[in-house]
């Protein structure tokens, strides 16, 4: 007879909706789960990051810290120096 209400709680499809506080959340299918009793939906096949954000204001955070520098190093390779010949002298235009 014990063995019995094992297998059978074993058995048991309703696991507890974390809504509702009810044992009336069902596994629809591998990845979907749904209560009976509020109507609570859970689709775990979205993925843990979906909706979530946090690497995008990581991103965000890190372009604003490092704008700064990125600025700097731009204006370096503007340099007149860059654009002028070597081999004519300073106060010669070429024609």
């Amino acid at each position: 007879m014990r063995s019995e209400i094992v297998e059978l709680k074993e058995k048991d499809p309703f696991y507890p909706c974390p809504k509702c506080s009810k044992n009336s959340l069902v596994q629809r299918d591998l990845d979907r789960y749904y209560c009976l009793w509020c109507g609570f939906r859970k689709d775990i096949s979205e993925g843990e990051n979906q909706g979530s954000g946090i690497g995008l204001v990581l991103l965000i955070i890190l372009l604003t810290l490092f704008a700064p520098v990125l600025q700097s190093v731009a204006t370096l390779f503007q340099s007149p120096y860059i654009d002028s010949d070597p081999t004519l002298p300073e106060n010669t235009l070429p024609q």
